[in-house]
């Protein structure tokens, strides 16, 4: 699952657990990597534009499959993206790290 969708997932289900005893409204949400080395990129908050967003979407939807539309805007959000680079960074530094091991 690409983490745009996996965030949202994460935050459907949070907003829809809001109806049961004792989950309030108020929601922080963060992108926790493992394996990571660098305290920087190990967490990533999802602040109120992105979390904004997500609200918007779910008004629009509320449980249901997300439309191609949607996965296209979800993966725009700043923390997907950053993810994503850090991600690709670190594969290719694990590449350039077995390449080098190689010779």
């Amino acid at each position: 699952m690409k983490m745009s969708k996996a965030i949202y997932c994460v935050y459907e289900a949070k907003t829809s657990g809001e109806s049961a005893p004792g989950v309030g409204e108020e929601t922080d949400m963060w992108i926790m990597t493992a394996g990571r080395r660098d305290e920087a990129t190990d967490y990533k908050y999802i602040g109120d534009p992105s979390r904004a967003t997500m609200k918007h979407l779910w008004n629009k939807v509320r449980p249901k499959e997300l439309k191609t539309n949607d996965l296209i805007g979800l993966s725009k959000l700043s923390e997907v993206v950053d993810y994503e680079k850090a991600t690709e960074k670190k594969e290719a530094e694990a590449k350039a790290a077995a390449a080098a091991k190689a010779n």
